[in-house]
């Protein structure tokens, strides 16, 4: 939890969390199209696939950005040198230095709660023909809470 102050732990955070809606749809283009073409062989699942395809150029995005950022050895020697991430400062605005930890707060149990609903809302898009992009969308929103329900669960001790 340390090294979310810094951005390379925020880009790592987000990177993971990216990872959720990526299954998501990996599940959805891998499983649920399987089982849509063999009902229905007009069914064309290219946007879904596209779909998927930008939440993987957004993780190799995200790579490449921790790839130019200082790799976490001493937390908090990199924090002396480069100071706190701008995001992580959004959410916790005059922290300079010191550990934290996490413990559950209700603006994040809140936030995780919705950004699991969001999630959920994917697979409901796609078994509601509804568009892919409303599954992206979704699924982009439920990054958002997500992080935002970890970082307002995060406190400095």
């Amino acid at each position: 939890v340390n090294s979310w102050a810094l951005s390379y732990g925020q880009a790592l955070l987000v990177k993971h969390i990216l990872i959720l809606p990526l299954l998501v749809f990996g599940f959805v283009n891998g499983y649920l199209v399987k089982r849509k073409l063999s009902r229905d062989r007009s069914f064309q699942p290219e946007r879904w696939a596209k779909c998927e395809g930008i939440l993987i150029g957004l993780v190799y995005i995200v790579t490449g950005y921790m790839n130019q950022q200082p790799a976490p050895h001493e937390v908090a020697d990199t924090l002396v040198v480069y100071g706190p991430a701008p995001t992580f400062e959004w959410f916790h605005p005059g922290y300079a230095s010191g550990s934290l930890t996490f413990g559950w707060s209700w603006y994040g149990i809140v936030s995780l709660g919705i950004g699991l609903v969001l999630l959920w809302n994917v697979i409901r898009a796609f078994r509601k023909n509804r568009s892919a992009l409303e599954g992206l969308l979704s699924g982009m929103a439920a990054v958002i809470l997500l992080y935002s329900g970890l970082m307002f669960s995060v406190t400095a001790i």
